[in-house]
């Protein structure tokens, strides 16, 4: 679609929507909604503080010792998932009563997905703080978990928004001949960043799981996985590149042409970083070795891929 056409089409959709807006039934789907998240969150709130809390408390010190675990875990979910569900309950009892006095209900069966949404979030942060130690979920937490989150709504609220598909199809700028539209270049943004956030956890995951059931080292498991995320990185890149409609025959030229002066600059890094994947595997060096280099002694406290 040509720019100019986008713009012109986005601007007479805007014109529309105030006129959407005014008919009595979106308004009254769009205050029964609120309504329903303002209703949805003091239940919740007041369950919990004055009934449910109390009462997994009692049932958790009554508990066992080798079951209690278990019940924190229960005492988690029921406080995560406890607005969403109520939520869910209301809209699903709202739309009934939409449908039962003969009133359209497309915008509440639309808006319903929220709460779905939120269900999903929830859940992942339950099995996020049940098995992951406290400090790498906070972290998978806030960067992760509610990026996904925050992005999954923005694609819902797209699928149900003409403004924002035809924003999305605006050229931005040209890129070695191929246009870029915003969405194209908000979602690489997004790809690039969960690309990087993702390889991470599931590089600590597997790093964590292999360790604990096997005799391997922790030095040479972080130097294979490290390299494996290396190169999903490199390939999740290349495929985030083509998902922009970049020509790749024009990176093989480009990068044919920046490898030779890259590789001279970067020879001591390269060789460092040969010679630390060497020395995990060959395991001739170990932390707690001394060693003597040009004459100065030193003890050897870490070993990794770039650095020893």
């Amino acid at each position: 679609m040509e720019d100019g056409s986008a713009l012109q089409e986005l601007l007479t959709e805007l014109e529309l929507i105030p006129l959407l807006g005014q008919r009595p039934i979106v308004q009254l789907q769009l205050i029964t909604f609120i309504v329903v998240l303002v209703v949805a969150g003091f239940l919740s709130t007041a369950a919990w503080k004055f009934f449910l809390r109390g009462w997994l408390t009692m049932i958790y010190r009554r508990t066992r010792d080798r079951r209690r675990h278990w019940m924190g875990y229960v005492q988690l979910a029921v406080h995560f998932l406890l607005y969403p569900a109520l939520g869910l309950l209301l809209m699903d009892l709202v739309i009934i009563f939409f449908r039962e006095s003969g009133w359209l209900a497309t915008v509440l069966i639309e808006l319903s997905t929220f709460f779905w949404l939120l269900a999903g979030y929830r859940l992942v942060l339950i099995l996020l703080y049940a098995f992951v130690p406290k400090r790498k979920a906070r972290y998978y937490h806030y960067w992760l978990a509610l990026p996904v989150f925050i992005i999954g709504l923005l694609y819902w609220f797209r699928l149900g928004s003409v403004p924002l598909q035809l924003l999305s199809q605006i050229e931005l700028f040209t890129l070695f001949e191929d246009p870029v539209t915003l969405g194209e270049f908000f979602w690489a943004i997004m790809s690039l960043y969960l690309l990087f956030t993702i390889t991470r956890a599931i590089q600590d995951l597997l790093q964590g799981v292999i360790v604990r059931r096997s005799r391997t080292e922790p030095e040479g498991v972080r130097a294979i996985l490290s390299i494996g995320r290396y190169l999903v990185l490199v390939l999740g890149l290349l495929m985030i590149l083509a998902g922009i409609g970049f020509d790749m025959t024009a990176l093989a030229v480009i990068g044919g042409g920046l490898s030779v002066g890259i590789g001279f600059g970067l020879q001591s890094i390269i060789s460092n970083f040969i010679s630390g994947i060497v020395l995990l595997f060959e395991r001739s060096l170990r932390p707690g070795d001394i060693v003597e280099v040009e004459g100065i002694m030193g003890k050897v406290q870490k070993l990794d891929v770039r650095a020893t």
